[in-house]
């Protein structure tokens, strides 16, 4: 009986009010007892931290704190929510007269109430205004919201106009490069963390420096090349190999490539391509441009075997860049006046194998420009049912498919330099191209079969799907470059709902269809629409994502996922075979960088351990950078270009290691470094000291031949001018083509 009496006393006795504030109490950490808290605003919860009302009466210090939450003060910081109604405010001082009695009072309060409806029913009707040609059945013009659309960064804390300027232009005089917020630069720029990590490694391991400076040292100018002589048709043909070497090179370029971008009427190709062998010396010279265009996109994909390097270049791209000279000579030397299907297909392949074999990097937007002008010049922009001359059913399909191809093109080469779209809705009315595939097109049919629904898969089924977003994404190709422009948060919201819709009508055909050969050839098609919506995330969510607000906490989870989703996609491509992606795009590296950003941030912001969740999340993350690194690994050895991305790879991957084991940093730094000199070591043994491959039909001294044509300028390699008021961090590289500029003065940005 006594122990249920000591019970029931115990269980009566009153509990002590808390004086820590509700976040810290159920975090169980020490409160400086503050309004807001130290720990709540470095946490960024300020708007968050509330007491207890029965403990804030009774507080030596309300008085001091009452006042200053009332007079505004309080560095700046939100008014918690306990004090944002009358109805939940905190208890008045003693000896005060509750702030309802105040004179004016509620005068205040319906002004404020009354104000705020107004500010909410502008922020609406302009968004509604504004953004309705991104809702469903709209069709508004995007391009007319482009001039309203206006905000200052400094609504953010701690981010004024130059910090928020994402953009590089750097040099001086005339000698400028521009690269605009959507070019990896804009991300390391911001990323203070990665510079001093890689700069460390180089400055422990400067052997880094030496292997660089091996492979330059045999370099050689192949790419500034005179050609004085006319090319014709039996010039080309001493230039194609065996013919079982080109049927399997073709077919890797039809199996990798026209799955996407389409150029080619695959049956009607097979066809000329068998006349073409039947008797190779009369076929159209044209012809044997567009073999060895085709030859040149697909030779430098993985083949089962060992590269062979030529200084840092691999040999098979140096064999591409002779071919590709010399059929951009001979294209440059054919009249404009009678222009064919073959002549657009040419200029497509051209701008398509410069990019795969990383050729003229720097000039890849200026080139995609052209191209797009060249097309419109035709007219191709234009529905093809408002040509008045009779044009065949089939002319007018392939004419979609050139335009639509060149379109997108044109656009990802925009967003990688960052900068602005050519064209804007009203531009073109070409319609987009039918769900065929190439069997159902008869060159000699009156009308084309109806299109397919969108989940049956063809050979068509990502330019048809890609026309869909096509006005959203050029919005926002042009809204990421505008200068000094920001958009509101509800706004941004509003364009990534309008992503996601896009993301979420992309048909899953793996599933759909059970032929396990088209199931493969699906990926990535399906892969590409997934990859060219999320690139557009990381730009508009930025700024909020690093703005270390808990309001744009689902900017930060985006921008994050974001670039989870695009490392995920390339890993999938990667695994059913396909390189092609990773060698003519830069998205594996900027995803990853996006990634490691965030992370690297997250972890300075929140200290304390990470969870169970987290961790395993994490160590997700980690694959897939290991994932990322490979892809780019291959890519070194497919080219032997890319080797500073490639060093970037692994620092990056290393310093996200750091986060979870920080303790073992010098390990990482060394796992890196070890990583980057296998790399240079094997390219350096791998040198190619033979003559190259000899040519079906060429005369004996046929490499001799080309060589005397081209006529390769050896001139010296000098470093451009260094940035006036700026100094390299990275000291140990001097000389780098990175990202399509050198790194003289970067990391200091």
């Amino acid at each position: 009986m006594s122990d249920v009496n000591a019970r029931e006393d115990g269980a009566r006795k009153r509990r002590r009010l808390p004086l820590s504030c509700r976040t810290c109490k159920a975090r169980k950490l020490k409160c400086d007892r503050e309004l807001p808290c130290t720990r709540c605003v470095k946490s960024y919860r300020a708007n968050s931290c509330v007491y207890d009302s029965r403990a804030v009466s009774t507080h030596p210090d309300n008085d001091y704190r009452h006042d200053r939450v009332s007079s505004g003060q309080g560095q700046g910081i939100e008014t918690p929510r306990s004090l944002e109604h009358p109805n939940t405010a905190l208890p008045n001082r003693p000896n005060q007269a509750p702030l309802q009695e105040y004179p004016g009072y509620d005068a205040q309060q319906r002004r404020i109430t009354e104000l705020e409806s107004q500010v909410l029913d502008l922020q609406n009707s302009l968004t509604r205004k504004e953004y309705s040609s991104f809702t469903a059945g709209s069709g508004d013009s995007a391009s007319k919201v482009l001039p309203h659309v206006r905000g200052s960064w400094s609504a953010f804390p701690e981010q004024d106009h130059q910090r928020a300027e994402r953009v590089l232009l750097r040099g001086r005089d005339f000698k400028t490069k521009y690269y605009g917020s959507s070019h990896p630069s804009s991300v390391l720029r911001q990323f203070t963390e990665l510079s001093r990590f890689m700069k460390d490694i180089v400055s422990r391991y400067p052997i880094i420096e030496r292997v660089e400076d091996d492979l330059e040292s045999m370099k050689k100018h192949i790419l500034n090349r005179q050609i004085t002589t006319k090319i014709d048709g039996t010039f080309l043909l001493a230039l194609l190999p065996v013919r079982s070497i080109v049927d399997q090179i073709i077919e890797t370029y039809l199996a990798n490539f026209e799955t996407t971008y389409r150029v080619l009427h695959v049956p009607s190709f097979r066809i000329s391509y068998a006349e073409f062998w039947a008797d190779p010396q009369a076929s159209p010279e044209d012809s044997v441009v567009i073999i060895l265009l085709l030859m040149s996109i697909a030779h430098c994909l993985p083949h089962g075997k060992e590269s062979v390097f030529e200084s840092s270049s691999s040999a098979r791209r140096n064999e591409v860049i002779d071919w590709i000279q010399l059929c951009e000579e001979w294209s440059r030397q054919q009249t404009q006046k009678r222009l064919t299907l073959a002549t657009f297909q040419i200029q497509i392949l051209l701008f398509m194998a410069k990019r795969m074999n990383t050729i003229k990097k720097k000039r890849t937007w200026t080139v995609a420009g052209y191209l797009l002008r060249f097309t419109m010049a035709a007219g191709l922009h234009r529905d093809p049912s408002v040509i008045q001359k009779q044009t065949s059913a089939f002319d007018k399909e392939m004419r979609r498919r050139i335009w639509a191809t060149v379109l997108e093109l044109e656009l990802q080469a925009c967003l990688d330099r960052g900068m602005p779209a050519s064209l804007e809705e009203g531009h073109w009315d070409c319609p987009p191209p039918a769900n065929l595939h190439d069997e159902d097109l008869d060159p000699l049919a009156e009308e084309l079969p109806p299109s397919l629904p969108t989940d049956r898969y063809t050979a068509s089924s990502f330019l048809h799907l890609a026309y869909r977003s096509i006005q959203l994404r050029v919005y926002l190709t042009s809204l990421q470059s505008k200068i000094g422009d920001s958009l509101p948060y509800d706004q941004v919201l509003l364009l990534d709902e309008r992503i996601m819709q896009s993301l979420s009508e992309i048909p899953n055909w793996q599933e759909s269809d059970r032929n396990p050969i088209t199931s493969l050839s699906s990926v990535l098609p399906q892969a590409m629409l997934k990859i060219q919506l999320h690139q557009y995330l990381p730009l508009i969510h930025r700024p909020f994502a690093h703005a270390g607000h808990p309001r744009y906490f689902y900017s930060q989870a985006a921008h994050l996922n974001s670039g989870f989703c695009v490392l995920e996609d390339f890993v999938a491509i990667q695994r059913s075979g396909n390189f092609s992606l990773a060698l003519m795009r830069e998205d594996v590296i900027r995803a990853a960088l996006n990634v490691c950003h965030d992370i690297v941030q997250s972890s300075r912001q929140h200290k304390q351990a990470p969870s169970t969740s987290s961790t395993i999340r994490f160590q997700s993350y980690l694959h897939l950078l290991r994932e990322a690194t490979d892809i780019l690994e291959t890519k070194v050895l497919c080219l032997g270009q890319g080797t500073r991305t490639h060093f970037l790879m692994c620092a990056t991957y290393a310093l996200v290691q750091t986060v979870i084991a920080p303790e073992n940093v010098m390990e990482y730094q060394q796992v890196a470094a070890d990583r980057t000199i296998k790399l240079h070591y094997r390219m350096l043994a791998q040198q190619k000291h033979t003559s190259s491959i000899g040519v079906q039909g060429a005369p004996s001294n046929s490499s001799a031949s080309i060589e005397a044509l081209l006529n390769p300028q050896e001139e010296p390699f000098t470093m451009p001018e260094p940035v006036d008021g700026t100094t390299f961090l990275l000291d140990a590289i001097t000389d780098t083509d990175f990202f399509g500029f050198n790194m003289d003065g970067f990391w200091d940005l």
